[in-house]
């Protein structure tokens, strides 16, 4: 038999006044389970009925017992943000392909309309439980509660769940509770917690930066500082979330130029650890790639340069560094006047295209190749695409090298991106993002040609 949503409703009512009893905290844990659940329900009183078994649950509860619950939440909502996340892309594809058809039955170009439709409906919130008041707020006080006082478990598992709950809310209904989600997060990464408690605490914050930028602007420069920090921890896991975290840091800065510093002072220093190093290039990349506000001054951009090509070309230097600091090279390209973008081109085409080069140092400079394919000026490219045609079709003959084919590859299909004049269809597209530069405009078109 159907259970009507109004009776659903207030058997979730009685349940949240039975779990509220300490005599029953041991089926504590199966309602939280049931309510976080319902919480996609698409009966209003429904979802109305599971927040309010959460705030009966919680309310009354010491505070000294919401660590106990951190692992459940954790779970509970990554398992319905993986399921939303599932139903989400099934349905925006089947929203690309309707779009499409229909474009191809009017005689239109049905790639932009399917991309359109598809950012459409995966655009659409995950939680409807969360699209409106009171929001995350029943959820938030044991989350809260177990990252300032819980074990180290309980507090990387209310992290977790916290980075689950920001992605999980719409912007609008996060607002009135991002300072309070802030302040605590900020406060515990400063303290000495192991890899597991940083890494989650980090992808919280990044998440909380995509989602309410202005919210975590006055903690601009505390923040950079314990970033830097994290990309020189000595666990990997907590190095990558610290350079995902600059990242989106430097996309908020108003001044990138002491970040960039400091990142590329690094490089140089002697005595640094490798595996810090490594980390520090690939940040210093993630960051130039993720400036939109700010835009680095010549002179730290030539401070900038001159260490990733130090890292570049030294010949003890591992591979892989190697690679990371010809992408950042690239990607600082954008920032170059046309004259020394031009004067890279020729640079890097000239030793990635040199078969007496040092194979490692060819694979480098082709990285780089196609890095700043992507990124560099619009002039840059048209006065020096002889140069780029001609080295790029040497390194894709490369027998020795298969990173300097791969590399190849990619800078040949961005190259002939930037260098392709739009048109009319190419309109409806989606735009790129900020860290892809846009195609030439109608006006640039003649430049092209030339």
């Amino acid at each position: 038999n159907v259970v009507e949503p109004a009776e659903r409703a207030a058997a979730l009512s009685a349940l949240g006044a039975l779990v509220a009893e300490e005599a029953r905290a041991e089926e504590l844990p199966d309602a939280l389970r049931l309510a976080v659940s319902l919480l996609a329900e698409p009966s209003r009183c429904v979802r109305a009925a599971a927040l309010g078994l959460l705030d009966a649950a919680f309310k009354p509860m010491r505070k000294d017992l919401y660590p106990l619950h951190a692992h459940t939440l954790a779970e509970a909502l990554e398992h319905i943000a993986d399921s939303r996340g599932m139903a989400r892309t099934r349905q925006a594809r089947g929203a690309a392909r309707a779009a499409a058809a229909k474009a191809t039955t009017q005689g239109e170009e049905p790639v932009g309309a399917a991309r359109a439709a598809f950012a459409e409906t995966s655009a659409t919130p995950l939680l409807p439980a969360l699209c409106s008041a009171p929001g995350p707020a029943p959820l938030l006080p044991p989350l809260l509660g177990a990252l300032m006082t819980g074990s180290p478990e309980a507090r990387e598992a209310a992290a977790k769940a916290l980075e689950t709950l920001v992605t999980l809310t719409p912007p609008p209904v996060l607002k009135a509770h991002a300072v309070q989600i802030a302040g605590p997060l900020i406060r515990i990464l400063s303290d000495r917690f192991g890899p597991g408690v940083k890494a989650a605490i980090l992808g919280a914050l990044r998440a909380l930066m995509a989602a309410h930028a202005a919210v975590l602007r006055p903690f601009l420069p505390q923040l950079q500082t314990t970033f830097i920090r994290a990309v020189a921890d000595g666990s990997r896991s907590v190095r990558l979330h610290g350079c995902r975290a600059l990242a989106a840091l430097a996309a908020l800065s108003p001044r990138v130029d002491p970040l960039l510093t400091e990142l590329s002072g690094t490089l140089t220093k002697a005595g640094v650890d490798g595996a810090v190093r490594l980390a520090c290039a690939f940040a210093l990349g993630a960051a130039l790639n993720a400036l939109t506000a700010a835009v680095p001054s010549a002179a730290i951009s030539a401070n900038v340069a001159a260490a990733l090509r130090a890292r570049m070309n030294d010949p003890n230097e591992d591979e892989r560094m190697m690679g990371v600091a010809a992408i950042a090279l690239g990607a600082l390209s954008r920032f170059l006047p046309p004259a020394e973008a031009e004067a890279l081109c020729t640079e890097l085409a000239a030793t990635a295209s040199d078969s007496r080069v040092d194979g490692g140092l060819r694979a480098a400079h082709a990285a780089a190749l196609g890095a700043l394919c992507r990124a560099a000026p619009l002039p840059a490219l048209v006065a020096q695409r002889a140069k780029l045609v001609s080295a790029i079709e040497k390194c894709a003959k490369d027998e020795d090298e298969v990173g300097s084919r791969q590399a190849a590859a990619r800078a040949a299909a961005r190259l002939l991106y930037r260098l392709t004049p739009p048109t009319a269809a190419a309109t409806r597209e989606q735009p790129p993002p900020p860290s892809w530069p846009a195609q030439p405009s109608v006006d640039e078109a003649a430049a092209l040609s030339a």
